[in-house]
Parts: structure tokens; sequence; C-alpha cells
């Protein structure tokens, strides 16, 4: 059986709300400065804490107690990630299109959560299956992706765009 929601956020807006039938079921925050994020999805209340200097790594808290659940390891161009959970179960989450609006996170145990963008503000997710620890941790890396991206972005254009000023 599968559970649809969407989920929405205003342009340049930190937080994303999570919606089931237009009431607001969960939220993502993501920080300002920082790329770390906390977040509520039905009953998992999550923070999601950057390690190290190459953001490769992020380890998923549990908010209510500190423990660490697990942690996401990004490869190095941002289209792939590996949520490796401490009970030892691995998910994969990918971008499915070109234009980085589509993504999915899938497991061995049948898992499967679908994410559609439509450019940025809004957009559905569709879990068979994942529990909220997923279904929030795989929207956490689809804005930190996309933030990471547009980041990169603006580094290597605005020299250009100065340079023609």
């Amino acid at each position: 059986m599968s559970a649809i929601y969407t989920w929405k956020k205003k342009l340049f807006d930190n937080q994303s709300t999570i919606l089931q039938n237009e009431n607001p079921v969960g939220q993502l925050n993501i920080g300002t400065w920082t790329p770390n994020g906390e977040g509520f999805f039905e009953n998992q209340k999550l923070r999601f804490v950057l390690k190290g200097w190459t953001y490769q790594t992020v380890e998923i808290v549990d908010a209510t107690n500190g423990m660490v659940l697990g942690v996401v390891k990004l490869n190095g161009i941002w289209t792939k990630a590996q949520i490796i959970l401490n009970s030892g179960l691995i998910y994969s989450w990918k971008v499915t299109n070109w234009l980085n609006t589509k993504w999915i996170l899938d497991g061995a145990d049948g898992t499967q959560v679908i994410y559609d963008n439509d450019m940025g503000s809004k957009g559905s997710i569709t879990n068979q299956q994942g529990s909220p620890l997923l279904v929030l941790t795989g929207l956490y890396i689809a804005h930190f992706i996309g933030r990471m991206t547009l980041l990169v972005m603006a580094i290597l254009f605005i020299p250009l765009f100065l340079r023609i000023l």
C-alpha cells in the first residue's frame, strides 16, 4: 500500500512542510549557513549532522535522545547516496533524471520512496513501505544536494558574470 504526500517550501526558504491531504504531517529545516538540518515526520524527530569538511557524510540522529541511528554517505558529485542504518540495513538514494527533479530511495527489503519536484518549491512523495526516518532522510538528501549544487554553480558563474560587466 502506498501513501502519497506533498511537500512545499517557499523560494529561498529553509523550511519544507510535508502534507497529506493538505494537512501538515512533517517538517524539515536546513540551517541558513550550515547544511545541518532537523525535522519531524509522523512519529520520528531527526537531526542531520554533517561530518567532516568534504560534505560526504551526514549522521542521522534521533532528536529525542541524541542516539545516532545511521549515516548518509554521498558520492562525490552528489547524484547518489547510501543510507546505512545501525540495524545493518542499507538503502540507496539517486537522482533519476537529468534535471535533478526526480529521485528514488530503495532498499533490498522492498522499501521504495519516490520523490518528484517541480523545480524547487513543491513536490510529491510516494511512500511504499518506507519508515518515517527514510522518508525524511530522502527529502533531506534532495534539499542538501540542491543547495550544494546552487552553491557550486554560483562559485563557478559569478566570476564569469563579473568579468562580463
